[in-house]
């Protein structure tokens, strides 16, 4: 047996149409965000990123950054500039301080001394430090350059103990005459090293 359907359909004249039917589309609306937006999605939803991608999370914390560094660049985080600035300060400061010409209590920049006990070994006062010489053409350019051309090294030099020697504190050794234009700062900062002597370093070490 047959059945009858009918199918009724309602025809809208154009100007029932604009009052009978929905003219927005909900389901199409584009929502635009602004960044204060986005910041506060990012915030609602920090605790569920994680920190790295994976299988079901395409995007990470790790990501987030990454890219975020790639368009503004590293950021320094302003302590660290701030800590740059200081050691540039002190190092300044400091390089200041150490290009200070110094003076000794008793022997004056530029003297000659000279070991009582050994002539052969003859030191220059330089911003209170003792610089030996150690080749007779530089100390005979020192004798010329300081009128003492034609005396004799005692009369030139002031003889000194050797203790006393010993107990002036020590810069660079003079090897050639370029070595006597070290200005004060590298005079200054010349740290002096001990020779190792290999009894004191194992004196258990016996020599036949």
């Amino acid at each position: 047996m047959k059945t009858k359907i009918n199918f009724e359909k309602t025809v809208y004249k154009s100007n029932q149409a604009y009052d009978s039917l929905d003219e927005e589309f909900t389901e199409l609306n584009i929502i635009k965000y602004n960044e204060n937006d986005i910041f506060r999605i990012y915030e609602n939803l920090f605790y569920e990123i994680p920190k790295e991608k994976t299988e079901t999370h395409g995007i990470s914390h790790r990501m987030i950054v990454e890219e975020g560094t790639k368009y503004v660049g590293v950021i320094t985080d302003p302590k660290e500039l701030e800590l740059k600035d200081l050691k540039e300060q002190y190092q300044n400061t400091q390089e200041e301080i150490d290009s200070i010409e110094e003076e000794h209590p008793y022997f004056r920049n530029n003297m000659i001394l000279a070991s009582k006990e050994n002539l052969e070994e003859k030191y220059i006062m330089q911003s209170g430090k003792k610089r030996r010489i150690k080749n007779t053409s530089t100390f005979n350019a020192l004798k010329s350059k300081f009128g003492g051309r034609g005396q004799g090294d005692e009369e030139f030099c002031v003889l000194v103990s050797q203790e006393a020697i010993n107990n002036i504190p020590s810069s660079f050794d003079i090897v050639e005459e370029n070595d006597l234009h070290i200005g004060t700062l590298r005079v200054n900062r010349y740290i002096y090293t001990k020779p190792v002597d290999p009894v004191e370093e194992n004196p258990n070490t016996f020599y036949g």
